[in-house]
């Protein structure tokens, strides 16, 4: 704080916590630019003076942005995000990395600075991400990974929204039938766009077509596509179903997730009676 006149930074820019933001970007850390992220220009891209020191930069308008780089994953690979103390938190969460939470603000104490809050948040990710193996050893291939990695969540949460109240093991299958189609789906967007390895769809969805083509012609991808069908259409079912008064289709619609072949005859007479309204009723 500026005791003179009281000003407060938005966030601390200090040089450590930008190495540390620099690092976490190399171990793989997703991230989507949006309004209200700071980033930094460490390469020098943008000729416009910041109000802020060191080449920090506030995201306030995406056009602005997209005009100097062309695309949201050219910001990706040139800028470095430095996550507000919210966003940290947030981080750490979705990552389901510990939050340190009060036990760091009793540790710390009083004498404790902005700056010194900061660092120990981003060492938490830093230790996260190294620790989930989402770092390699060559940098541009790890930055690369977790890039990859955020895309693929973006496409789940598009197609799904929230999944976090669901059963960990219904989570995890989730993620996993997710990466498996992704891992085919972007294989064949990038031989059809003639595109390198590393290249990611500037949207952030499955084209329902594709997804056609891969599931009929090629058998290997045919169990995870029809995987990926079931669980669209339970995530569409669980809005009419309340899982403290109906339990028991809650219940069989989390068994339909966890699944791992194509729902033979009884599964999917389960499907079929739900989808046709019987949901809010138990099922026989």
């Amino acid at each position: 704080m500026d005791h003179t006149t009281h000003r407060l930074a938005p966030i601390p820019m200090d040089d450590r916590i930008m190495a540390l933001a620099l690092q976490m970007k190399q171990a793989g850390l997703p991230w989507e630019p949006e309004v209200g992220c700071f980033v930094w220009d460490r390469e020098g891209i943008i000729a416009q003076p910041s109000p802020f020191p060191k080449r920090i930069y506030f995201i306030l308008s995406m056009q602005r942005f997209l005009a100097i780089f062309g695309d949201q994953e050219k910001m990706k690979r040139h800028l470095v995000w430095l996550p507000t103390w919210y966003q940290a938190r947030q981080v750490l969460r979705r990552l389901r990395i510990a939050d340190p939470g009060a036990d760091w603000d009793r540790s710390a104490g009083q004498s404790a600075t902005g700056e010194a809050e900061m660092i120990h948040l981003y060492q938490r990710i830093l230790q996260g991400l190294r620790a989930s193996g989402q770092e390699s050893a060559g940098k541009r291939h790890s930055v690369s990974r977790g890039q990859e990695s955020g895309w693929i969540r973006a496409v789940m949460i598009s197609d799904l929204g929230d999944v976090t109240r669901l059963p960990v093991p219904v989570q995890r299958r989730i993620e996993a039938v997710y990466r498996e189609v992704a891992c085919a789906y972007l294989g064949w967007r990038r031989i059809q766009e003639g595109q390198a390895d590393d290249w990611l769809p500037p949207e952030t969805a499955f084209d329902n077509d594709l997804l056609c083509e891969l599931g009929h012609f090629y058998s290997d991808y045919q169990k995870s596509i029809q995987s990926l069908d079931r669980i669209r259409k339970v995530a569409h079912l669980l809005g009419a179903i309340d899982p403290h008064t109906d339990r028991e289709n809650f219940d069989r619609l989390m068994s339909l997730i966890l699944e791992r072949d194509y729902p033979q005859s009884p599964q999917q007479n389960i499907m079929n009676q739900l989808t046709t309204g019987e949901a809010i009723n138990p099922v026989s």
